[in-house]
């Protein structure tokens, strides 16, 4: 679908990345294409997204700035499948829901398969990715800091987290 309507070459200028639950096998069925680029002319990528998705439904765009970092959020649906589009002036691989995939795709070849199969029910039951991921691992406080903070964690210091709560349904 992202190849038939060429949303990754219309994008290809700001290093686009397809991230979130769907390259990681966690995707249910409300789950959207989350895609990340590197924005540093906001109002030429606000113009690019109209250009090329105002006619989609759904077609939505919201800019603020957060911990003094403008970010732009492009929604739309293709196909009924909803897309939305974040866009911060940082580089695509240094970006927070670039790095919770990674952390949490990490933890899903570690764990395995149980493991895999706990985070989808609870994301079936409405709780988000990565508070799913805190609530199995017991991590206490924010879940998308805390999934940052052991980003940089070895196999087997990641290991020893899910060993203690293997328990967890």
């Amino acid at each position: 679908m992202l190849s038939k309507h060429k949303i990754l070459k219309i994008l290809q200028n700001y290093n686009p990345i397809l991230v979130g639950t769907i390259p990681i096998g966690i995707n249910i069925e409300t789950s959207d294409l989350d895609i990340i680029c590197e924005v540093k002319n906001f109002e030429e990528f606000e113009r690019l997204c109209k250009e090329h998705f105002r006619d989609k439904q759904g077609f939505s765009i919201t800019r603020r700035v957060v911990e003094e970092i403008e970010r732009i959020k492009i929604n739309f649906m293709i196909e009924n499948w909803p897309i939305e589009l974040f866009g911060q002036n940082k580089s695509t691989s240094e970006q927070n829901g670039y790095l919770h995939m990674i952390i949490e795709d990490r933890m899903l070849k570690l764990y395995g398969k149980k493991f895999k199969e706990h985070i989808i029910h609870l994301k079936s039951t409405g709780m988000k990715t990565e508070p799913a991921f805190a609530k199995i691992l017991r991590l206490e406080g924010d879940p998308y800091l805390k999934l940052l903070e052991i980003n940089n964690w070895t196999d087997e210091e990641l290991r020893d987290l899910w060993v203690d709560s293997n328990d967890v349904a």
